[in-house]
Formats: C-alpha cells, sequence, structure tokens
C-alpha cells in the first residue's frame, strides 16, 4: 500500500492522530499529509504535570474534530497510540464515539486475537477518580467485553491503575513531540 492511501486508512480509523505519530508509528512523513487539515496545540499530555508541556500537530480527514479542546485531542491520539503499541490490525480496531455522546462506553474495542470476545480500550492522562475507574470496568464488564485494556500517560499513573486491578500499558504518544517550555 502506498503512503497516501495508508494515511487515510489511519485517520478513517483513528479520526485524529499527529504528524509525528503518523511517521513514527506507520512511517508516513509529513510531505504525504499535503492538504489535510492541522492544528498545532500546546498541551500538557500528564494531568496535572504542569511541567510538561508539548507542541502537538494534530491531523484529521475533518476540519471539525480538530477544533475539538485539547483534552480530547489528546485523548484520542492516546488512544490511537494503543493501537500501534498492541499490535493490533487497523480493520480490527474500532474507535467509538465521542466520550459525550456515547455514555459509559471505551474509547475503543477489538476483538480479541484469541477469538474470546470484545476487548474494551480506554485511555487515561490521569483525570480518572478511583471510583469511576471501578464504575467503568464493571461497566464493561456488564456489557459483555471479555477484556479491558488500560492506557496510562505516566508510568506512575500505570501504577495507580494496575493497582485497581487493571491490565494496563505505559503509552506515552507524546514523547516524541516538540517540548514546549
Amino acid at each position: 500500500m502506498s503512503l497516501r492511501p495508508l494515511a487515510l486508512k489511519v485517520l478513517r480509523c483513528h479520526r485524529v492522530v499527529t504528524v509525528r505519530q503518523l511517521d513514527r508509528l506507520y512511517g508516513i512523513p509529513a510531505r504525504v499529509l499535503s492538504g489535510l487539515p492541522r492544528r498545532t496545540v500546546t498541551v500538557t499530555p500528564v494531568h496535572m504535570r504542569r511541567s510538561l508541556w508539548v507542541d502537538a500537530t494534530f491531523v484529521a480527514l475533518d476540519e471539525d474534530l480538530l477544533n475539538q479542546d485539547s483534552g480530547e485531542l489528546t485523548h484520542l491520539v492516546g488512544t490511537a497510540a494503543m493501537q500501534a503499541l498492541l499490535d493490533i490490525p487497523l480493520d480490527q480496531w474500532r474507535v467509538l464515539p465521542s466520550w459525550h455522546a456515547r455514555g459509559n462506553r471505551p474509547d475503543a474495542e477489538y476483538d480479541h486475537p484469541g477469538g474470546r470476545g470484545l476487548v474494551a480500550v480506554e485511555y487515561d492522562s490521569g483525570t480518572y477518580t478511583r471510583t469511576l475507574v471501578k464504575q467503568k470496568l464493571k461497566d464493561y464488564r456488564d456489557q459483555g467485553y471479555h477484556q479491558t485494556v488500560w492506557g496510562a500517560a505516566s508510568a506512575l499513573r500505570g501504577k495507580r491503575l494496575k493497582d485497581l486491578g487493571t491490565t494496563t500499558i505505559e503509552v506515552p504518544w507524546w514523547i516524541y513531540e516538540p517540548r514546549n517550555g
């Protein structure tokens, strides 16, 4: 597959990614993205870590998606990074509608490679309380998900999530973005 169709496939799957994610995870250089909407935003990817700011250039097929607040954008790219880290094929990964439209549903889902059912995917930059994490885990079990994989923006957050009994991976999607400050 040539790079432009691959870039479009990635964007159809994830809705929003960063230019650097496309390059790092899929080998798609920025020049392939000409004509696609972009927005550069200075974000803090780890909740309450005010010393960490990065300049992320987000890209999407739909410019309206780029007008979301920075928290929603970073949530989408964190979820996208999980797909690559878990090595789930794009055509098996389903991003669910934005959180305010879906109620207490996961960020994404995929079919368990062993055929054991659906896996719920949740990305967390550190904003969820212990109570909310436990509620989400219960809700996902009640909705029939076989497993939940939780992505954490930092090692400390990952440890706290593991302490709550989650299957957790660290997802520092932002480490290749330029630092600001």
